[in-house]
């Protein structure tokens, strides 16, 4: 069993989450009341904070949508976020660097 066989979202309709989901549908914007109805699905879902780190994991050119009860928008800021807080590629954190 993975975390998406545990998700609120299991079997709903894909479109309240993915505007223009399936095959030779352009991308738009979701409708208020679609986003209204994802993000309550996410707000009770037990695996929510798995599903956001899986999207987050998602190279940005293909992240669209509502993922762990976040929007494409948000995800942008989060990831802007957690890049700026990494620490250095050696792992240490900076302290650490500088007193070598």
């Amino acid at each position: 069993m993975t975390w998406r066989d545990e998700a609120a979202c299991r079997g709903a309709n894909p479109e309240i989450f993915f505007l223009g989901y399936g095959p030779g549908r352009g991308l738009g914007r979701l409708s208020k009341t679609a986003k209204a109805r994802a993000l309550e699905l996410c707000d009770r879902c037990p695996v929510v904070d798995v599903c956001l780190e899986y999207a987050l994991s998602l190279p940005a050119t293909g992240d669209f949508g509502i993922w762990g009860g976040t929007t494409e928008k948000q995800r942008v800021g989060l990831r802007k976020a957690r890049r700026q807080h990494q620490p250095p590629r050696s792992g240490r954190t900076l302290q650490e660097a500088a007193s070598m």
